[in-house]
């Protein structure tokens, strides 16, 4: 996996957002461990992807964690629709209420 330097440079540059929320979450106990688990979020925001890697997370999430193949390891409804909701509310940001508005929601 390779990562976009540019990318994550900016990200680390800019995140403040997300250093509040990490050090709100470590504040309270709900992370814990070494502070460079947020340069490790900055790192994972650059991921460089192809669009079939894309298609593939989708298919992925979309398809209660099975996996493109029909591997049926990771299969979970209940976690399928926790991690769907999430990525509903916060992983847009600020446009993500307007998304949310606009798409099907009952496939959630």
């Amino acid at each position: 996996m390779t990562y976009n330097q540019m990318v994550y440079q900016s990200e680390k540059a800019t995140g403040h957002r997300n250093g509040v929320r990490f050090y709100l979450m470590k504040n309270t106990g709900v992370i814990t461990g070494p502070e460079d688990q947020l340069d490790n979020y900055f790192r994972q925001c650059s991921i460089e992807l192809t669009a079939e890697d894309l298609a593939k997370i989708g298919y992925f999430f979309a398809n209660q964690y099975i996996h493109y193949d029909g591997d049926r390891k990771y299969e979970d409804g209940s976690l399928a629709k926790l991690v769907l909701s999430q990525m509903l509310i916060a992983a847009m940001y600020e446009f993500s209420g307007e998304y949310g508005r606009t798409v099907d929601l009952k496939q959630i």
